[in-house]
């Protein structure tokens, strides 16, 4: 399977903003996922094949976030909730991870910076 033909692009001649271009972006969207990402992501590993696995395994899921860490494997956050008012709350912030046996940590998540 081809991916790319998969992957719809949206552009903005100007910069709106974040928020503003995914929610204008968003409406345009055909399938049944929609990854929102960063410019500056790094995507490592298996995490987006371990985020669609817990969509494929957890029917009432309907939002999921790679464990994010810096180049210094100093986690950016590591998972939230989104509370019944609409707030967000995020966890794990300044936690470091640990190498295993000499080896650096790869959280297998997604790198920010």
């Amino acid at each position: 399977l081809d991916y790319r033909a998969a992957i719809r692009l949206v552009r903005h001649e100007t910069s709106l903003g974040y928020l503003q271009a995914v929610t204008q972006a968003a409406p345009q969207t055909r399938g049944r996922m929609l990854l929102l990402m960063n410019n500056d992501v790094q995507v490592r590993g298996h995490c987006l094949a371990s985020m669609l696995y817990t969509f494929r395994t957890h029917a009432g899921v309907g939002l999921v976030a790679p464990l994010f860490s810096d180049q210094n494997h100093t986690i950016l956050e590591a998972g939230g909730l989104i509370l019944n008012d609409g707030k967000g709350w995020s966890y794990g912030r300044g936690v470091q991870l640990l190498p295993v046996d000499g080896v650096a940590a790869d959280d297998g998540g997604g790198s920010a910076g």
